[in-house]
């Protein structure tokens, strides 16, 4: 199985429902995006996937995604690095339909990371 990760940063800011109810100031991070396909074959040129088209994928999320992240259709749900992970996998599955993705790990700050696969 071969593994193709491509990853990108951008700036956003959320505000977050804390457990016991209170919403904390929004706040703006440097966000990470790494994402992974995975192909069983290669094709006859000898590429799983090309970067240049991965890259576009992901830099279409990227700007449709904005840089409020509470202005995301979370289903009335705040943006958590959970949720927002999720959206991203999702909206590269939409933009890459005829590629397996992996998983999406979305990097808050450095050291405190998510990834979402669908397994």
């Amino acid at each position: 199985m071969y593994k193709v990760t491509v990853e990108d940063t951008f700036y956003a800011e959320h505000a977050v429902k804390m457990p016991g109810g209170e919403i904390e100031p929004s706040h703006g991070h440097d966000w990470r995006v790494r994402v992974c396909a995975a192909a069983r074959e290669l094709d006859e040129y000898g590429f799983a996937f090309e970067f240049k088209d991965f890259r576009k994928a992901l830099n279409i999320v990227i700007s449709n995604i904005g840089q409020n992240l509470n202005e995301l259709e979370l289903n009335g749900q705040h943006p958590t690095t959970e949720l927002v992970c999720k959206h991203f996998y999702d909206k590269m599955q939409q933009e890459l339909s005829s590629v397996e993705l992996d998983y999406v790990e979305i990097e808050e700050e450095k050291g405190c990371l998510v990834r979402y696969s669908r397994d």
